[in-house]
């Protein structure tokens, strides 16, 4: 028992050190306002109403999201882009169909239908990409690895989804035309 206890105690010290060390602000969603953004999006991608911004900043890395509110009426989207701060890798979860669905949440219910997968350009780099549709509404989310890899992750990542209700699919060229439409502020492309 007493071996226990001082194993407790021992990483209670850890933990105590560990969140003494982490800022107060880290690991909190806050507002983010536009001049801070580290995203540019053409306004011809999504348009420029409704776009709620946030920035997360943690020890290995800096994340900002980029949302509008789920619409039947027009297009909407989320982006996530993550960029490492340091020295230290960050594992990914390149699964876009568990991205897909946790940026969806409760819309989407389990009832998202794939309906195929593919490679295509963007300014970044190589776009993984799968395209779904849920409650008829035609979607497709993306990965873009970017900026080399630190232990065999990518030094950043840019995710994404955005849907149209107005198409029975989301075309080639609309991707193609989305995809360049994104970008990071001061990385070489």
């Amino acid at each position: 028992m007493t071996r226990t206890v001082s194993r407790m105690g021992a990483a209670l010290v850890v933990l105590a050190a560990l969140v003494m060390t982490m800022p107060a602000e880290a690991q909190e969603w806050r507002p983010m306002d536009p001049s801070e953004a580290h995203l540019s999006v053409e306004p011809y991608a999504f348009g420029t109403r409704g776009i709620q911004r946030w920035v997360l900043q943690t020890v290995p890395a800096r994340y900002e999201r980029w949302a509008t509110a789920i619409d039947r009426d027009r297009r909407f989207f989320q982006l996530v882009l993550r960029e490492s701060t340091g020295n230290s890798a960050v594992a990914e979860d390149f699964d876009l169909r568990r991205f897909a669905a946790e940026s969806l949440g409760s819309y989407a219910a389990g009832r998202l239908e794939w309906t195929g997968a593919g490679r295509a350009v963007s300014p970044l780099g190589v776009a993984d990409y799968e395209r779904f549709t849920f409650a008829g509404i035609a979607c497709v989310a993306f990965q873009v690895p970017f900026g080399g890899e630190l232990r065999g992750y990518p030094v950043n990542i840019l995710k994404g989804l955005y849907c149209d209700p107005a198409v029975p699919l989301i075309p080639d060229f609309d991707l193609q035309s989305t995809l360049a439409a994104i970008d990071v502020v001061g990385y070489p492309r």
